[in-house]
């Protein structure tokens, strides 16, 4: 009965290592819908560098805010946005996903998800699983990868970021209303608050084989986000925040519940969301050791972005401050700070010399 039982064990964690995407880990770049038309030669770029992996970024209400549109037509827009783009990238061998990160009715309806009462509010509950549902149908027989529903599930108390309540349940009928249309695609799951990777202390899976468990990293906060507002420090890397050191092995330290996480599930681990405004003091020496960091769990990364209308994070474009704090952009393309230091681990399924093994399809 013992050896049984061992046996079951040892097959049960055997098919849960082979069910790993195909092409794992993914290395890419996420895009903005609407760069279609504000930007096309974003998606150029993309295609040009021979970038595999793309993360399709949908802004609903930013799209609500530019087209004078409701939110019912602006995922029409940006559905069709990405199917364009998703159409252009297979042609030239490069695999999607699409992200999917607000479900706004209007523009004063169902728009802070930070609120508690958002997340108590049935219209905007079924607002998400309208849109969910839609965005499935619509890209059901695509080359499309999967979904990234909310990626950073939160909401504030006492300015405080909490997990909200009901999210696991949400995220379930997500998971309900993908499969009665699609078995195949990938689902990515965030924790709250925030998609943070410290918020995998208590994350146990779902009971589907196809889920991604995935992260945003932007730590430590004031660091990545420095000087986006006008008044505010600036702040260097590898350097102290708060009186405590922030360098490569304090980033590691940080991924230690993911990393324990995926240690005892070996489930498929994603950062679909990472980056650092270009004028930070040591920026690029930050996102190598991210990268470093990811490639050594064999975890799939996506870099934040290109194609976005703000530039702080496009990594086409190199930028200061002046005495002022005034930000000054410059074009770069692929010559960028940023793209330069990016580009060199744009390599599918190389091994890191000091990476984790696990088992793959």
């Amino acid at each position: 009965m013992k050896l049984l039982i061992i046996a079951m064990l040892f097959l049960t964690h055997l098919l849960q290592a082979q069910n790993l995407p195909k092409g794992w880990p993914w290395k890419g770049i996420d895009i903005m819908a609407y760069a279609v038309n504000s930007d096309p030669q974003a998606l150029q770029f993309i295609i040009d560098n021979k970038i595999k992996y793309v993360r399709i970024h949908f802004h609903k209400k930013k799209v609500m805010q530019d087209y004078n549109v409701n939110g019912h037509e602006a995922l029409n827009l940006n559905l069709k946005w990405a199917k364009e783009i998703n159409n252009k990238l297979s042609l030239s061998g490069i695999e999607s996903f699409i992200t999917l990160a607000d479900f706004p009715i209007s523009l004063k309806e169902c728009i802070n998800k930070k609120d508690v009462s958002y997340w108590k509010n049935k219209a905007c509950i079924e607002q998400m699983y309208f849109d969910v549902n839609k965005t499935v149908q619509y890209f059901k027989n695509s080359t499309i990868l999967g979904y990234e529903f909310l990626g950073e599930p939160v909401v504030m108390k006492n300015k405080k970021a909490f997990q909200p309540e009901n999210w696991r349940t949400v995220f379930k009928n997500f998971i309900n209303i993908t499969r009665k249309i699609d078995k195949n695609k990938w689902l990515f799951y965030s924790p709250g608050p925030l998609g943070l990777p410290t918020a995998y202390n208590k994350v146990t899976p779902f009971n589907d084989l196809r889920i991604i468990y995935n992260a945003h990293m932007y730590l430590p906060h004031k660091y990545t986000h420095q000087n986006i507002e006008i008044h505010e420090n600036s702040y260097v890397y590898p350097g102290y925040l708060r009186f405590k050191k922030w360098d490569k092995e304090a980033l590691e330290k940080s991924f230690l519940p993911l990393i324990k996480f995926q240690k005892k599930y070996n489930k498929p681990i994603s950062i679909s969301e990472f980056s650092v405004v270009l004028w930070a003091d040591g920026s690029e020496k930050y996102i190598e050791d991210l990268i470093n960091i990811f490639n050594k769990y064999q975890w799939s990364w996506i870099y934040f972005n290109i194609g976005e209308l703000y530039k702080g994070w496009d990594a086409r474009f190199d930028a200061k401050l002046d005495k002022l704090r005034k930000k000054n952009y410059t074009y770069r393309g692929e010559k960028s700070k940023r793209f330069s230091t990016l580009k060199k681990y744009f390599i599918v399924n190389k091994k890191d010399n000091n990476a984790t093994s696990y088992s793959r399809e």
